[in-house]
């Protein structure tokens, strides 16, 4: 029987509908090709146990602004460290852990010292077509959290995370995720009043994927976050749930990175009425041309402040380009970035600007040393209020 126009082009329609679902995939984990990744960055091997030991050198020179709780003022800074990360390999299972501590010092105040410390722990293994990934990691750091310019503030995090990739190397699979976090923050004294971010974030993701081209999939993901606040949670406890679409495209070629947009929501858990909703996505695109080679980020999420512990809404784009001479063994980068934080509780709009640039010298294969810059300017719509960081100095890049 034919179908009359209208009802055969619905009919093409929903096939296209569920040929695009059964399509879309999440970049997923997998046992095999992490263990090539742990070879190939490894440094020693002792039996089945791979070492990479590492360096790590950023922001050696000077900051126009460190922002201390005192006021507004310029300090000679660096922020260096080194660690190792040890990985034991078998046929059927992976075990690494990695222990980085760092060190943030100003010349002229010493009271803004501290040593960062990073630990992470990864346990892998395959039973029969599901891979299963269990993570940890744990940090305590003192920084100032990106797009947001005040004194730096001491950031406790530990999160787990249990994952479940079913069939990964096929055309579609399925994934599974879990993931627990606790925030803790410690912020300078200030004549501001507000309230405490520390809370514990709890995930649950679920995604399909499928691969379309020799190493490039497309992605559906559909997650779920509870948010409980430790202090004042009755009006401040949020569901969040969010849907998206993505790309991932292979390490090799042109064109490498991911991308994905969707629409996210956020409710009220207790007696609050707020209810926000918008466009969510994130990504990050390299095309690279040999010699010249073209970078794109961007992010569109909600989130809450390490500072004043209100969820805030955040957009922000970076676009960057580079050039690399002399055989590739030197590499000139420049980025610049627009962005918009809104904070709808506190009716407050902030519209961060950010100039980026380097200069990088490779002295090993996958090390450079060099001279970085960076200059960020944010404006308050509301209050009117303008800030702005600027730091020049030294980069290792890599380390051995």
């Amino acid at each position: 029987m034919t179908l009359p126009g209208r009802k055969r082009g619905l009919a093409r329609l929903s096939k296209v509908l569920i040929i695009l679902t059964l399509v879309f995939i999440l970049p997923s984990k997998d046992l095999e090709k992490e263990k090539k990744r742990v070879k190939r960055r490894a440094r020693w091997e002792i039996g089945s146990v791979y070492i990479r030991p590492f360096i790590d050198l950023r922001n050696l020179g000077y900051d126009y602004n460190i922002y201390t709780a005192q006021g507004n003022v310029g300090d000679w800074f660096m922020n260096v460290g080194t660690g190792i990360e040890a990985s034991l390999l078998r046929p059927r299972f992976l075990l690494a852990m990695s222990i980085a501590p760092n060190f943030l010092g100003f010349l002229h105040h010493p009271s803004e010292n501290f040593v960062n410390t990073d630990l992470k722990g990864e346990f892998a293994t395959r039973i029969w077509k599901v891979h299963l990934f269990v993570d940890y990691k744990k940090f305590k750091r003192k920084q100032r959290p990106p797009y947001e310019m005040a004194p730096r503030i001491i950031t406790g995090y530990e999160g787990f995370s249990l994952s479940a990739y079913i069939s990964p190397n096929f055309p579609l699979s399925m994934g599974l995720i879990f993931k627990r976090e606790n925030f803790s923050y410690k912020r300078p004294q200030t004549n501001f009043h507000f309230f405490s971010p520390d809370r514990i974030e709890t995930y649950y993701i679920f995604s399909l994927k499928r691969k379309i081209f020799t190493a490039t999939h497309v992605s559906v993901e559909v997650g779920f976050r509870r948010t409980n606040f430790k202090k004042d949670p009755e009006h401040r406890d949020a569901f969040h749930r969010w849907f998206s679409l993505g790309v991932e495209l292979p390490d090799f070629g042109i064109i490498r990175g991911s991308f994905d947009v969707g629409h996210k929501e956020i409710f009220p858990l207790r007696s609050g009425t707020f209810h926000f909703k918008g466009l969510y996505g994130k990504g990050n695109i390299l095309a690279d041309l040999n010699i010249v080679f073209f970078s794109v980020l961007y992010t569109l999420d909600w989130n809450y402040s390490p500072y004043f512990g209100e969820i805030v809404r955040v957009e922000y784009v970076r676009a960057g380009a580079g050039l690399r001479l002399a055989g590739r063994r030197i590499k000139i980068r420049a980025r610049r970035g627009w962005g918009k934080l809104t904070f709808p509780f506190m009716d407050r709009i902030d519209r961060i600007e950010s100039y980026e640039g380097d200069f990088l010298i490779r002295i090993r294969p996958e090390t450079y040393v060099g001279l970085g810059y960076s200059r960020m300017e944010a404006t308050s719509v509301v209050p009117a209020w303008t800030r702005k960081l600027e730091t020049i100095g030294g980069i290792i890049e890599y380390g051995f």
